[in-house]
């Protein structure tokens, strides 16, 4: 006789011989039998869902769970593997491993369904009898609550008795009990919101921003989204739920690479899972990627080479499809390295320089007079930065306020700034290039208030030249300082001129000389030439007379002022036409020259007139 361990290491099967042996000695033939010992319950070595019985900690499952099921075993092997993992008052923690190497990679006494119970209680509903396949028991799961299911979950506790065919008598002493909970998560989860990327809107970088909101519906404070996927075809899911700690309400995000994704319209879905497995439906948002800049605008106004006579300029452009907004530089040279018109802008376009505006035009006041370049670029306005296209052509710009001035006046012929009678052609050269189609009015006021208008013979850059006629015989009409007076003349700005009148020249034209003659009543030969000068004259003028190629001198006597007399005689052999040359000097240097004509009639004999 002995005593059997009860942690399994004895358990097995035991073969008993009995050979009977008299009294005197003689032993009678031996009887065989054996008996099974089996002292420990079936375990559990599989559920669903899965739980850990000997741990007290709630298994949530939701909605896509159809059955609550517990697999058995009295395989002394499983019970080895699993008592740790059994109930702690149900002793299968220290199961041993047996003695009997047959009996521990056996199936044991096997599982009594029989006696074996397995049910469950949600709320005031129980579970309908089990069902089983071969050791496997299956339960239906709770229904959904119709009313008062605000909370979302509910206690669904599970009951099970295992128990295998060893007997004592009609008595099953291998049981175990276990009671174990589940949390019915009836709920599913929501994605409230998708915030990033924005529907339907454009994004031109390698990497988007997916960013929102989801929610496990219900009140029970335990409810809790564990995960957050996102798809870009709603088959293939990917994780960001480190982006969050697990809460009844989340926000999520995470940054996604889109390097591959072509322009063009792009899906992307987001699902959320609670601790019951419950995935919300998958919420889709449209995106749109852009990365193609938009054309360049082609420039309108001011033209090429333009001269602006204010500082303020007006810049016309065309406008361009997908732009929005265009970026506007002007520099002081061609290389663009100094931005005049630099000013604040959004976060967008602040790796650029230059006035940013919405539309085809903009106006900037240009700092100083100069030279200018300016040029456009457009830009379409993504939501995570912009496209700017490649700057159009640049243009020439040139901004002059300064009225033009006449620097010089040049007559010719001249000396000393002294010109006579005659055609005079005046040169003026400006201050700067002139507006050719823009004639000045150019006028010359003598001395004694006679005014002659210069008229124009060319006019090209900077440099007019006209011309007047100074008229002979009337020095003292025209003699002495004579003011120009030029106006209305414009730069290639607009720039009218102010009004010059500072510019003077002399003008000199030298002594005219008015004669008749007398006969002298005591020399029938004899003629007085009597001239009057048109100016003082700093001497008597010379005179001569020239009969028949012979030029004869005649003294002039001064009588008055401006009048002087002298006497001829005359050649009477030879008649015919004779000349009188006069010249003199007036105070100004100036030599004028005059003659008069007359006829020396024939007085021979064969031509006198008979008067008898």
């Amino acid at each position: 006789s002995g005593s059997l361990s009860n942690n399994q290491s004895h358990d097995g099967r035991y073969d008993i011989t009995v050979t009977p042996i008299s009294a005197s000695g003689i032993q009678g033939a031996p009887a065989t039998s054996f008996f099974i010992y089996d002292s420990q319950p079936p375990v559990v070595t599989q559920t669903s869902p899965a739980v850990n019985l000997a741990d007290s900690t709630p298994t949530w499952f939701g909605l896509t769970q159809n059955t609550i099921s517990a697999t058995l075993s009295d395989a002394p092997k499983d019970i080895v593997t699993h008592g740790p993992n059994m109930p702690s008052d149900s002793g299968l923690n220290y199961a041993q491993t047996p003695g009997d190497a047959s009996w521990y990679n056996g199936t044991g006494s096997g599982v009594n369904m029989s006696v074996a119970s397995f049910s469950w209680k949600a709320g005031t509903e129980t579970s309908a009898p089990f069902g089983y396949n071969g050791t496997t028991l299956t339960l239906p799961t709770p229904s959904v609550p119709q009313e008062g299911g605000d909370a979302g979950v509910m206690d669904v506790v599970v009951e099970l008795i295992t128990a295998d065919y060893a007997t004592v008598g009609t008595e099953v002493p291998n049981k175990m009990t276990a009671s174990y909970t589940y949390k019915f998560d009836y709920k599913a989860t929501t994605i409230t919101a998708v915030s990033k990327p924005a529907a339907g809107k454009k994004y031109t970088k390698n990497t988007l921003e997916l960013s929102g909101s989801a929610k496990d519906e219900g009140t029970d404070p335990n409810l809790r989204i564990t995960k957050v996927e996102y798809s870009h075809n709603n088959i293939d899911w990917y994780d960001i739920s480190s982006s969050f700690t697990a809460s009844s309400t989340v926000n999520f995000s995470a940054s996604l690479d889109i390097t591959n994704l072509t322009d063009g319209e792009h899906s992307i879905y987001v699902r959320a899972t609670d601790r019951g497995g419950n995935v919300s439906v998958a919420k889709q948002t449209t995106f749109v990627v852009d990365r193609t800049p938009p054309t360049p605008p082609q420039l309108t106004f001011p033209l090429t080479n333009y001269i602006s006579s204010k500082r303020s300029v007006g810049f016309k452009w065309t406008t361009v499809s997908d732009a929005n907004n265009y970026l506007l530089q002007i520099a002081d040279d061609a290389g663009f390295n100094n931005i005049v018109n630099d000013q604040p802008k959004s976060a967008a376009y602040a790796a650029y320089k230059g006035q940013l505006v919405a539309t085809g035009d903009a106006n900037f006041g240009l700092p100083k007079d100069g030279t200018y370049y300016w040029r456009v670029a457009a830009g379409e306005s993504c939501e995570d930065g912009v496209n700017v296209s490649a700057f159009s052509n640049s243009r020439t710009l040139v901004v002059d306020t300064v009225k033009p001035t006449v620097l010089e006046v040049s007559p010719s012929p001249s000396s000393s700034n002294k010109i006579t009678n005659g055609m005079v052609t005046f040169t003026l050269r400006f201050s700067e290039p002139m507006d050719a189609t823009v004639n000045p009015a150019v006028t010359l006021t003598s001395a004694g208030g006679q005014v002659m208008k210069i008229e124009r013979t060319d006019f090209k850059d900077n440099t007019w030249t006209g011309t007047t006629v100074i008229p002979k015989g009337d020095s003292a009409m025209y003699d002495g300082n004579a003011i120009i007076v030029i106006e209305g003349a414009k730069d290639l700005a607009g720039n009218l001129m102010v009004t010059d009148n500072s510019k003077t020249v002399v003008i000199n034209t030298g002594p005219a000389f008015s004669t008749v003659l007398f006969s002298n009543p005591a020399n029938v030969y004899e003629i007085m030439i009597l001239t009057k000068s048109s100016e003082s004259l700093g001497a008597p003028p010379t005179c001569s007379v020239e009969q028949n190629g012979v030029s004869t001198p005649v003294m002039m006597n001064f009588l008055k002022q401006r009048y002087y007399a002298g006497s001829y005689k005359i050649d009477a052999s030879n008649p015919g036409k004779a000349y009188i040359y006069l010249s003199g000097t007036d105070l100004h240097g100036m030599v004028g020259n005059g003659y008069v004509q007359f006829v020396v009639a024939d007085l021979n004999a064969s031509q006198r007139l008979s008067i008898a």
